[in-house]
C-alpha cells in the first residue's frame, strides 16, 4: 500500500482541519497529511441548525469577503458532503450571485423536479 500524503493545494490547517473529521472514520487507514504551503489562516468552525440558514451564511460570507478583500466570484469555491445540500445553496445563490455547478446537475436542473 502507498499512501499519497503530500498535499499541493491546501494548507497545513485547512489538511489538519480535515483529518480531524476525518479521523473519526474508524474504518479508515491513518495518514499524515503535509503540505508544502505552511500554516496558512485558521478555519472558523460554524454551526447551522438548518440548511437554509447555513447557505444564507454562506451567501453573507462570500459578500462579506469581496468587499472587505477585492475579491471575485470566482475566488470562491463551496463544498458540500452531499448532493442533498445543493438545493439550499442554490436557492440561496440563485438570482443574488453567479455559481457554477460543478460535478453534479444543478437541483432546479434535475429531471425528477418540475
Amino acid at each position: 500500500m502507498i499512501l499519497l500524503e503530500q498535499n499541493y493545494r491546501s494548507t497545513q490547517n485547512i489538511l489538519d482541519v480535515a483529518r480531524a473529521v476525518i479521523d473519526r472514520n474508524r474504518n479508515r487507514t491513518p495518514k499524515a497529511l503535509h503540505t508544502e504551503l505552511g500554516r496558512g489562516e485558521m478555519a472558523t468552525v460554524f454551526e447551522a441548525f438548518d440548511e437554509r440558514y447555513e447557505a444564507s451564511e454562506v451567501l453573507e460570507r462570500i459578500r462579506q469577503l469581496r468587499t472587505e478583500n477585492d475579491l471575485d466570484y470566482k475566488d470562491f469555491a463551496v463544498m458540500y458532503r452531499t448532493n442533498a445540500q445543493s438545493r439550499a445553496m442554490e436557492h440561496a445563490f440563485v438570482g443574488k450571485i453567479p455559481y457554477v455547478l460543478v460535478g453534479g446537475v444543478g437541483f432546479y436542473k434535475r429531471r425528477e423536479v418540475i
